[in-house]
């Protein structure tokens, strides 16, 4: 993108919009209570976007999250289908989160290029002007839009899977980033 230096998302350890890193602990489960699946991926149909750009899973409903988190501003877990480079729609009130999942991606924020490497989220505001600016090949992005300043996302080191954790508590759900046993890729995992 011309002569624009890149910059990576600066970290914020103690502000819920750092970005996260391998430094986040890995996210454990006791065996006596697994994640339990409450949502099968493969079975939701994807919505494709306007602009033909991509397309996109929802997860959690803004009305669901209310259920999920009673206590919580309303918020919305997706999961989008990157296919080429275009501009994000502004989401005005909301504060979002985005991580890619299986491809480094740049984004343009307010005219600023961002690297945006795999596993890594990167958080922005929704007024601001957002655009994925380089897709080197089509992959996925997890997203999270919030009301309030929480949840907020987190993805674990051994990247095995992505939670929403709720002011400091113990994260309440999960999506899985492998197969395993009992669940598929980007299945809604109750912790």
């Amino acid at each position: 993108m011309g002569s624009t230096a890149l910059r990576s998302p600066p970290p914020r350890s103690l502000d819920p919009y750092r970005s996260t890193t391998e430094q986040d602990p890995p996210m454990t489960h006791s065996p006596e209570r697994p994640p339990r699946v409450i949502k099968r991926y493969s079975s939701l149909a994807p919505a494709p976007w306007a602009n033909g750009a991509g397309s996109t899973v929802e997860l959690v409903s803004f009305d669901e999250s209310r259920r999920l988190t009673p206590r919580l501003p309303r918020w919305r877990l997706s999961v989008a289908a990157l296919e080429r480079c275009a501009p994000f729609s502004p989401l005005i009130g909301l504060h979002r989160s985005f991580m890619p999942i299986g491809g480094d991606v740049e984004l343009a924020v307010d005219g600023e290029q961002f690297a945006v490497p795999d596993g890594v989220i990167h958080r922005f505001e929704g007024a601001q002007h957002v655009g994925l600016a380089h897709l080197p090949h089509p992959c996925n992005a997890m997203n999270l839009m919030s009301e309030g300043s929480l949840p907020v996302l987190i993805a674990s080191r051994d990247r095995a899977l992505i939670t929403v954790s709720l002011a400091g508590d113990d994260p309440v759900i999960g999506v899985s980033l492998h197969e395993g046993p009992s669940m598929e890729r980007f299945d809604l995992l109750l912790l």
